[in-house]
């Protein structure tokens, strides 16, 4: 009889040792598991909030959005050596990636190895489909763009040219120039109808443009090196003449937005030329799937 309670001890403790070492063994896979889905959240985001920064100096600046993401991800913790980003002009796309090692702190004493967890993040381009802040300088879409190369924005009368001045918060040369020198603080949109301004609008052009040249804080910017928000960088609409009277435009359509950085003005008895680039530029705002790109680029979180 002693001999039989003595080998269901022995069975006992073998027993209790086999479930505390896989009670053990679960809790270590357990707190293991959860370091690598932490720190693969925090690899993710970082990864996120480095796409979405590059994105702005996206698709003309790319030195500088590389820069910008990898700051961003330096500060949350990963290396800029650690950072990819592919950017694919056909597809207008940004792709962002990130690896780390994560170790197998608990676990690795019953064999589990450690363990590398990835991340990747993707932006989509496309034409944005509304804006805030465009001045009252419209440009038709039958014109033809060439980024960074001089163009001349002739306004003065609503003829039948490539380009127009824009009656945005109401028609009047007052509202016009506070329109060109400030921006417009309404949102305008694709398919929006708008009338031009067929006033004299020469020295209000001039006035307002000369106002946003001086009032850049980089005097020396130009089309490929500004700050952030320069003024001297307009959101012009594009558009389409809906109504058009004695060879005058009376009324466009938006069908579209581009940038133009300004250089310089100029006005006489016919009107004013403001001088500058084209330029593509990313902002945040919505975009449209169908549709012309002009320049003018919106993006979104893909992947």
């Amino acid at each position: 009889m002693m001999n039989l309670l003595r080998s269901e001890k022995g069975t006992v403790v073998i027993i209790v040792a086999m479930v505390m070492t896989l009670l053990l063994g679960m809790t270590a896979l357990v707190l293991d598991i959860g370091v690598i889905y932490l720190e693969k959240s925090r690899l993710q985001k970082a990864v996120d909030s480095a796409v979405l920064a590059g994105a702005m100096d996206y698709p003309s600046r790319p030195d500088l959005g590389q820069r910008a993401a990898e700051h961003v991800a330096q500060g949350n913790g990963v290396e800029a050596s650690d950072l990819t980003l592919t950017f694919d002009r056909t597809d207008m796309s940004l792709a962002g990636g990130s690896s780390k090692e994560v170790l197998a702190t608990f676990s690795k004493v019953l064999g589990f190895s450690d363990n590398t967890i990835h991340a990747t993040a993707k932006i989509k381009f496309g034409p944005i489909g509304a804006g805030v802040g465009a001045i009252p300088l419209g440009v038709n879409a039958g014109t033809p763009l060439t980024f960074g190369q001089q163009a001349k924005l002739k306004v003065g009368t609503a003829d039948t040219g490539n380009f127009g001045a824009l009656a945005l918060t109401g028609s009047g040369a007052s509202n016009y120039e506070r329109d060109l020198q400030q921006g417009f603080d309404g949102e305008l949109s694709v398919y929006d109808v708008l009338n031009t301004e067929t006033g004299q609008i020469a020295n209000p052009t001039k006035r307002a443009i000369e106002h946003r040249i001086s009032s850049c804080p980089y005097p020396g910017a130009t089309y490929t090196d500004y700050p952030v928000n320069c003024p001297r960088i307009g959101l012009i609409p594009v558009y389409q003449p809906v109504v058009t009277q004695q060879n005058q435009i009376k009324q466009v359509r938006v069908v579209g937005f581009a940038f133009f950085f300004i250089e310089s003005v100029s006005d006489n008895n016919q009107g004013a030329e403001v001088v500058g680039r084209f330029i593509e530029k990313t902002i945040s705002g919505p975009i449209v799937s169908a549709g012309s790109s002009y320049g003018a680029y919106g993006y979104k979180l893909v992947e």
